[in-house]
């Protein structure tokens, strides 16, 4: 008596594999008839696509990237000129004048870009001394930002700054694509930065020459 069951068990699963087979055979000849090919050929047609759907059924997606509150100035709602001037005073003190004049998220959403226009001070430093204090300064006010999001990681690799004649580019990456896109923007800076004082020790080095020093 106990082994009925289960002989009814197999014979369900006998059935169900028949008729698998079946409408396999019948989707194969439906297959042959339309594409008018061979029975082989359909079957490759048939494999070919059970399996594409298969692939996509068990291809599990990709989770979103995280996204870091960076965005200084953000009230809730938008960013606000005056909360970014006020975030930004330590940055500013550097400068004669120096106010936010744009912002925007980048359109891939990677990262978050402050735009400052800005006068120098008759004693400012020399521009690649100066973006080394402003990197350090804006690393300060993205680690606060971060603080009071209660989020705990280094505003670093979050931070880019770039000092230009009449504009402070400041860049906050808010994913992990956007620390890689900053990391090639630092290495670009950097690049030009070496080019400058190269260029720089050439003239120096040509005064010279005509000058007969």
């Amino acid at each position: 008596g106990k082994c009925r069951p289960e002989r009814k068990k197999m014979s369900y699963i006998i059935l169900i594999l028949i008729l698998i087979t079946m409408m396999m055979m019948s989707v194969i000849f439906i297959i042959s008839k339309t594409k008018k090919c061979s029975i082989e050929e359909a079957t490759k047609i048939f494999k070919n696509f059970t399996s594409s759907i298969c692939n996509a059924l068990l291809q599990s997606e990709q989770p979103p990237e995280p996204v870091y509150p960076v965005i200084v100035g953000y009230d809730g709602y938008r960013i606000v000129p005056r909360l970014v001037d006020e975030e930004f005073s330590a940055v500013r003190s550097n400068f004669s004048l120096c106010y936010i004049n744009a912002f925007s998220v980048s359109s891939d959403g990677h990262s978050v870009k402050y735009r400052f226009a800005i006068n120098r001070k008759p004693d400012s430093p020399d521009d690649e001394s100066l973006q080394l204090l402003i990197q350090k300064q804006t690393e300060e006010i993205l680690t606060r930002t971060l603080l009071s999001c209660d989020c705990y990681m280094p505003s670093e690799p979050l931070t880019a700054v770039e000092l230009k004649q009449n504009c402070l580019y400041v860049a906050f990456a808010r994913t992990q694509t956007g620390i890689q896109q900053l990391d090639e923007l630092k290495q670009r800076i950097r690049r030009r930065q070496i080019a400058g004082r190269r260029q720089a020790q050439n003239e120096n080095f040509r005064e010279q020459w005509e000058n007969g020093e």
